[in-house]
């Protein structure tokens, strides 16, 4: 009996009429040790097909790494890999699991600002293993380019009653200050029992109030840095991984 199937992307490697996988498969370096091992121990039942899975998706790893880890450049701006997908992935489940424990029985409300923290606030909100959360969203603006405005400019208000709930404000980046005071503001004019920020970056050395998030991603030095949301003038949002300005 087999110990697990061929899967999808073992079978569209396939030759045409073929059942079976070619025997001949290329085999990153990295990996052959591991395959070498589960060689002489034999612990698998249907070796070669598992052997020629580890490979296959080892390949797309390695190549996914290649084309999206190298640097982007914008105008006349540089920006250099800085936190792989795998860090970010890894750090919101962490999150997730610490805000579920955290939040279980009080029927949390996330509040997502749009728009940089989209793709953080979706990703973190899967992990919530809480089925009364809910999550709604806000604008604010204060970047133009690389540069803060210093002034925070609602766009989309607040449209749910937030009386006695229990807040968490999702946010990209805490860079100045101005998004965190502005927010949490409003949480409190709007009556919440309690409010706390949950933020992907938080600049250290670039804080201008006294508003530390209480649920920190990754602390960064006070760089510009684009992807996963992030953007310089709307460019990069969709990078999987964060980029920093590469110095000159």
């Amino acid at each position: 009996m087999q110990c697990f199937r061929m899967n999808d992307k073992v079978k569209n490697f396939l030759p045409q009429n073929s059942s079976k996988p070619s025997k001949k498969i290329f085999c990153p370096a990295a990996a052959r040790p591991i395959v070498h091992f589960f060689q002489k121990t034999k612990l698998f039942c249907a070796r070669r097909y598992f052997f020629q899975e580890i490979c296959l998706n080892l390949q797309i790893f390695f190549f996914k790494i290649q084309v999206s880890m190298s640097d982007v450049t914008y105008k006349d701006l540089t920006f250099e890999p800085y936190i792989t997908r795998q860090q970010i992935a890894e750090r919101v489940r962490q999150l997730g699991a610490q805000l579920t424990d955290e939040y279980r029985g009080k029927a949390p409300v996330f509040v997502c600002v749009l728009n940089g923290a989209y793709i953080f606030a979706a990703d973190l909100f899967r992990e919530i293993a809480l089925p009364d959360a809910e999550i709604y969203f806000v604008r604010l603006k204060s970047y133009v380019g690389t540069s803060s405005t210093g002034k925070v400019k609602e766009v989309l208000g607040l449209n749910v009653d937030i009386h006695d709930r229990h807040v968490v404000i999702v946010e990209d980046i805490v860079d100045t200050g101005q998004t965190a005071t502005a927010i949490l503001q409003m949480m409190k004019d709007n009556g919440a029992a309690t409010a706390h920020m949950a933020t992907l970056l938080y600049k250290t050395n670039d804080i201008h109030d006294k508003h530390r998030p209480k649920y920190i991603g990754f602390s960064i030095p006070p760089k510009f840095v684009v992807g996963y949301g992030l953007d310089v003038d709307e460019k990069f949002r969709n990078l999987p991984e964060i980029y920093i300005l590469k110095e000159k």
